[in-house]
């Protein structure tokens, strides 16, 4: 006896949260970058903070893309 199975996924849905899940990590890791003004390598996170050496304010933008 055969039984079919019909299974409705949202890969639009999937696809969402994956994508969400993958930004969240990004925007939550710390990251080496040289400082603008000093020259110093520290490590920032996304978004705005200082220099521990020079403490002048360091933006990091993370630009993420999918295709």
């Amino acid at each position: 006896m055969d039984m079919d199975f019909k299974i409705n996924i949202d890969k639009a849905a999937i696809e969402n949260k994956v994508k969400q899940a993958a930004t969240d990590k990004v925007m939550c890791g710390v990251y080496q970058v040289v400082c603008p003004h000093c020259h110093a390598k520290i490590n920032v996170m996304p978004g705005k903070c200082y220099c521990p050496v020079c403490r002048n304010p360091v933006k990091l933008t993370m630009n993420i893309n999918f295709k």
